[in-house]
């Protein structure tokens, strides 16, 4: 059975509201047997005529696959379905990225497309030439035969004739004619093998050589020129003209601006005793089985996997048919109407792959009736000039291929945004999200201009929610379906929506690490189309086990830490309830000793030294030990996972190397979120001898100390490293502190400090109050909703208060650009 896609319920608003992501398809797919839940992940228009669509398959055993596919309407007048070979020349390979952009010009972009062909892998030509990145088989681009297939009748050919239309079919280069007066032979193949009793041309866009020295003696070969700007192509008639003496050599040279003519066997006497000047006429007929076709784009695919609707057994047609791998596929409606070209992820967690037949069950469930396998592997690239490459190669990069399919807008350059749509394609809101949509804007042709259209305003039913952060964000306090919509410019958008209660919300953070001081919004979450959407705290009721020891807001979620223990706060709204484990830990300082250290604990290791001795000293360790003279790759190491107490904002050593030469003081540590920062350097500078010196690293130098799950924060080593030690002498290295700074006051974070200076305060601030910005100089201040909406912005010159007018209570981000960069830091409004 054939069914619509499923967009949610939503689409029972009416036709207005319908947006089809494929001509069939629905909430699951049977493939080879197997069925797979099928998940609508994205679903945009990229161009002319074209859309991509991108699914998430998921069987009952947990196997998942990653489905990407263009459709696109063959009835557009303003797009055409173009190949192009890599480098324009048969060797050579490129990315699917590459090709487009290389031949997009004013009035002609290749907005779109796939790889297709399989290609060479490796070798050379008999003239040294490498032949990596050449079509295995077939291949024509722009109405030029690039190759042949020597064998191409056994391998299925997808191509675009001269009328526009698709067809799938084992193509045959093997019934044109050469005629030499009176003389009529076989031409038998294009910049390929050449087949006995036969001529086959050999074109400049080949290996500079025929590259067949196994036939030397057995042949006979003529250089040729054709007329400049023709090319040898289905249906045309070629007028050669000699241009030097003819050969037996199946490795002769082709020179630049020149073709070749081989004849084999019995078509050897044709240009036998041909001479400058002398004239040789061709056909290139191009036929499936008697009936002559004219191929203007074709790729070579292996093997057909879709036939009249029907999924053919295919999986005895190659030896890695029927394993899952990567794949590309490309198929066509049986009228002709829609092109489908997709790509289906592989090796890797998210996505198994697939056999020839489950590509074809996805084809047809994309809309296609008839559809070929083509190059796959890491080979497999879905590319969208607004968008780029769309799946996981799974090289982990793009590889260079040799040829793609592309569909190409042949239409003016115009930049005035016409159509505006959704980036999201319709959607089931959870109650009480927050979510501020991006928009793409299209030209009249259709181009996809602006992937980030800004100006667009909202507005809604207010039994779906409300407008917020001047008509940029929807905050969804309502429930039902309804339409979202969007004005810009007098142009209008609508998005079909479903607000309802959803079971996929959660905390963002389970465990949580606070002090006294500072305050924390708990972060709720739910997950739309794999994204995340904050979820306001404002309509959670909130509750602490144990308030003596944290409370929460009851009506906000503001989370406050008042004495050292631990406890369990709980946040409910609807059936959904969720819980987090909260630490308090209040520095009884400024300064903290990261660990005590305990003989046993700690593991240690040297090089450079012997009798390593480390005991403990005040808030650090003393390290005694005997030189041995080396000083090459010389160090010392503590090694131990030392859970930092509370919220600091820097690491501090405190040492005196004695007359030990001690170059470099470095530590290793993690945060919260398993992060690890390796060998990170007090310092890289020789520290003066008997002296103490006082280091620092400053934590906000590479973690987000905004972000309160970063903590608690482990320390693993310090290092130091050594020059030599002369041999047989004691050495002492005092290290009376290796501690943990927190602000003044117990770990009080009154105002976040992003990098280079910037200073956020009082934070949290009241809703309607003004917070204190102070930067370095002249900067531009934006305040940015969880969503990405802009709620306030100015420019300063040093310190200034910007207002929080009109914001609600949450949490925000604060961007401070300045001549230095850019800074940024987390606002709380009360």
């Amino acid at each position: 059975m054939r069914k619509q896609i499923f967009l949610s319920s939503v689409l029972l608003l009416g036709a207005a509201l319908t947006m089809s992501a494929a001509e069939r398809g629905g909430r699951t797919v049977a493939l080879a047997g197997v069925e797979y839940s099928v998940d609508t992940l994205f679903h945009a228009k990229v161009g002319p005529g074209t859309t991509e669509t991108s699914l998430h398959l998921v069987n009952e055993t947990g196997q998942q696959l990653r489905v990407f596919y263009l459709t696109t309407d063959l009835t557009n007048p303003n797009t055409s379905i173009e190949a192009i070979v890599a480098q324009d020349k048969v060797p050579g390979g490129g990315t699917v990225s590459s090709m487009a952009k290389s031949h997009t010009v004013e009035g002609k972009n290749y907005f779109c497309g796939v790889n297709t062909d399989f290609f060479h892998t490796s070798g050379s030509a008999s003239n040294g030439k490498s032949i990596v990145g050449a079509p295995v088989r077939a291949s024509v681009a722009g109405g030029e035969i690039y190759r042949s297939g020597s064998a191409s009748t056994s391998w299925p050919n997808i191509f675009v004739d001269r009328d526009g239309k698709m067809n799938i079919g084992a193509v045959s280069f093997e019934n044109g004619t050469v005629t030499v007066g009176g003389k009529t032979a076989t031409l038998k193949a294009i910049n390929n093998d050449a087949p006995d009793n036969g001529i086959s041309i050999y074109t400049p866009k080949y290996y500079g050589t025929p590259n067949q020295p196994w036939i030397n003696g057995q042949c006979v070969t003529v250089p040729v020129t054709l007329e400049e700007g023709d090319y040898v192509g289905a249906g045309k008639t070629l007028k050669f003209k000699v241009c030097g003496a003819t050969g037996t050599n199946g490795d002769c040279a082709i020179n630049d601006g020149e073709y070749v003519l081989l004849a084999r066997g019995s078509a050897q006497d044709v240009l036998s005793g041909l001479k400058v000047g002398d004239e040789v006429s061709a056909y290139v007929k191009v036929t499936i089985g008697d009936t002559e076709v004219f191929p203007t784009q074709l790729a070579c695919g292996n093997p057909w996997i879709l036939k009249a609707g029907e999924v053919l057994d295919s999986e005895g047609d190659r030896g890695d048919a029927s394993a899952r791998h990567p794949r590309t596929g490309i198929g066509y409606t049986t009228d002709n109407t829609k092109l489908v070209m997709m790509v289906i992820d592989g090796r890797s967690a998210i996505s198994a792959g697939v056999h020839t037949q489950e590509l074809a069950g996805m084809l047809y469930y994309a809309g296609a009736d008839e559809a070929v396998n083509v190059d796959g592997g890491g080979s497999s690239t879905m590319y969208t000039e607004p968008l780029g490459v769309l799946n996981k190669t799974s090289d982990g990069h793009e590889r260079a291929v040799a040829s793609g399919l592309f569909v190409v807008a042949n239409v003016p350059d115009d930049k005035t945004v016409a159509e505006v749509r959704f980036v999201d394609w319709a959607m089931n809101f959870p109650k009480y999200g927050i979510y501020t949509p991006k928009f793409y804007g299209y030209n009249k042709y259709g181009v996809l201009i602006d992937t980030d259209l800004q100006g667009v305003k909202l507005s809604c039913d207010k039994a779906l929610g409300e407008i917020i952060n001047d008509g940029a964000t929807f905050y969804g306090t309502g429930e039902g379906m309804g339409a979202l919509k969007a004005t810009y410019n007098g142009i209008e958008a609508v998005l079909p929506v479903n607000v309802a209660a959803s079971d996929d919300v959660a905390f963002r953070l389970k465990n949580i690490v606070i002090d006294n001081k500072r305050e924390y919004p708990v972060e709720v979450q739910a997950v739309v189309n794999e994204k995340t959407m904050p979820i306001n705290p404002v309509a959670l009721t909130w509750s602490s086990e144990n308030d003596g020891v944290a409370t929460i807001g009851a009506a906000d979620g503001v989370l406050r830490g008042v004495a050292n223990g631990t406890t369990t706060i709980t946040g409910k709204v609807g059936s959904f309830v969720g819980t987090a484990n909260v630490s308090v830990e209040i520095p009884t300082g400024e300064v903290m000793p990261v660990a005590e250290y305990k003989d046993g604990e700690w593991k240690n290791s040297q090089f450079g030294g012997t009798d390593l001795v480390v005991s403990a000293l005040e808030n650090g360790v003393k390290i005694n030990y005997t030189g041995n003279g080396t000083g090459r790759g010389a160090y010392i190491q503590l090694e131990k996972g030392c859970r930092v107490w509370s919220l600091p904002e820097k690491l501090r050593v405190r040492i005196n190397p004695g007359n030990a030469t001690v170059k470099k003081v470095s530590s290793t540590l993690t945060d919260a979120y398993g992060k690890v920062y390796s060998a990170w350097a007090f310092t890289t500078d020789e520290l003066p001898k008997n002296t103490v010196s006082t280091l620092e690293l400053n934590l906000s130098d590479n973690l987000d100390l905004t972000d309160i799950g970063v903590y608690p924060l482990t320390v693993n080593t310090l290092r130091l490293d050594m020059g030599a030690s002369a041999k047989g002498q004691a050495f002492e290295i005092l290290v009376p502190g290796f501690e943990a700074v927190y602000s003044a006051g117990g770990g009080s974070v009154a105002g976040i400090e992003a990098a280079q200076g910037v200073r956020v305060y009082p934070n949290p601030v009241k809703a309607g109050e003004a917070v204190t910005v102070e930067a370095d100089g002249e900067a531009n201040v934006r305040i940015f909703t969880l969503g990405g909406a802009v709620a306030a912005q100015a420019e300063i010159n040093g310190t200034a208060a910007v207002s929080t007018e009109g914001m609600q209570a949450g949490m925000y981000l604060v961007r401070v650009a300045t001549a230095n960069g850019v800074s940024t830091a987390k606002l709380i409004v009360k």
